[in-house]
């Protein structure tokens, strides 16, 4: 039983030691390219912090899988050997599913598309902010704290507490609707069929 509880018990310790960490990493973002501590909207400081915060992620993972997990930083689900035809489905159906999301906005008018001005620059930085932000984001709660809960818990009920868990520091966003809400859900439903199946649930395998 102790060991059964070993999980969802470092599932939760983690959890203060990556907020503290990652605002470490990220106030030395800012210190170290000079940021206005009250400018923290513009694109390109918000790359600095999301880059920042990535690092902070990894280092305490890092941590953790060496002291506490006493394993190796592989198994976060970056296994790669073998497994090209899981990570092409598994960017295919982020694509799909990004897709889908952004005509059900246009339908719903949500998305109004007035002109179009493609900016090179700005195009390249989102493409930064948002890797940046879903590496981090993916490797604390599907990476490292869905791994534990699944060794306390079934793979069902562990998804499902991985994402109350991912949710909550998101659920004091002004912007969180309905629609976003189940954006937060949705892999409980988009991946739990696939996590019954014997191979791994890991970061790059989201299908088999």
């Amino acid at each position: 039983m102790e060991n059964k509880n070993r999980g969802w018990k470092r599932a939760l310790l983690i959890i203060i030691p990556h907020f503290i960490t990652t605002l470490l990493f990220q106030l030395s973002g800012m210190w170290l390219f000079g940021m206005d501590l009250h400018d923290t909207t513009s694109q390109e400081n918000l790359v600095v912090l999301s880059f920042f915060n990535l690092l902070g992620t990894v280092a305490i993972i890092l941590v953790f899988m060496k002291w506490v997990d006493k394993a190796p930083f592989v198994q976060l689900g970056l296994e790669t050997k073998q497994r090209l035809p899981e990570i092409l489905c598994g960017l295919g159906l982020g694509a799909l599913a990004v897709g889908a999301g952004y005509l059900l906005l246009l339908a719903k008018k949500e998305i109004v598309v007035d002109t179009i001005h493609f900016d090179a620059q700005g195009f390249f930085m989102s493409i930064v902010l948002f890797s940046t932000v879903a590496v981090a984001e993916e490797f604390i709660s599907r990476g490292y704290i869905l791994r534990n809960l699944m060794l306390s818990f079934n793979r069902y009920l562990a998804l499902l507490l991985s994402a109350l868990l991912f949710l909550l520091p998101h659920s004091f966003n002004p912007h969180l609707s309905a629609l976003g809400l189940q954006a937060f859900f949705s892999p409980v439903f988009y991946w739990a069929p696939l996590i019954s199946l014997p191979k791994t649930y890991g970061l790059l395998s989201f299908c088999t």
